[in-house]
């Protein structure tokens, strides 16, 4: 019972998964793979998978930090209001004025930095580099996953946060994992 509101991050991340093969379906799709065994496909989509899990958890533990800190001040409530207004008006913006956010320097120059990363990870076509462009593909910059942790801050323990954005991570791991294997099951045409 005493985490119990965490478990709602599972069923965010399994319910809004579609989202997610909409924006990195096409980082699942492409991840490098070896031809060696079949096992060894599986096990790199799982590792890039759990990737993403770690970085949210990370994210989660930061941002519980940072909600423990409201909470102790009092300003849970007030902070879990303005966080939901937020999120309603940025769902109801139109596309481009949210563009202009992802156009601002400081998004760009990280996103670039990522992308980058990524693609150097892309290059090396190992299992172990399927993990970290798992936890690199977790910083990209995603309204679901600031969704999320509007949820996790407003848990208010550390605790609870981790455990929401890693529940968050594992529920869409299902849509994700199907995403990252449909061209072993469908050929690279499809």
């Amino acid at each position: 019972r005493k985490y119990l509101e965490a478990f709602s991050g599972l069923a965010l991340g399994f319910l809004g998964s579609l989202h997610c093969i909409g924006m990195c379906g096409p980082i699942a799709l492409a991840l490098p793979s070896q031809e060696s065994s079949k096992f060894t496909f599986y096990f790199g989509r799982i590792l890039y998978n759990l990737g993403r899990v770690v970085t949210y958890s990370i994210m989660g533990l930061l941002i519980g930090m940072i909600g423990q800190k409201i909470n102790i001040a009092g300003y849970q409530q007030l902070v879990s209001i303005m966080l939901g207004t937020l999120i309603l008006i940025a769902v109801l913006l139109p596309a481009k004025i949210k563009s202009y956010f992802t156009q601002l320097s400081f998004i760009k120059f990280i996103t670039k930095k990522l992308q980058s990363s990524i693609g150097i990870l892309f290059r090396k076509s190992n299992t172990s580099s399927l993990f970290a462009i798992g936890v690199l593909n977790g910083f990209l910059p995603c309204g679901f996953v600031y969704v999320a942790l509007a949820g996790a801050v407003a848990l208010g323990t550390p605790e609870k946060s981790i455990l929401f954005m890693a529940l968050f991570g594992l529920g869409t791991i299902p849509a994700m994992f199907s995403a990252s294997i449909v061209t072993s099951l469908f050929g690279q045409n499809f």
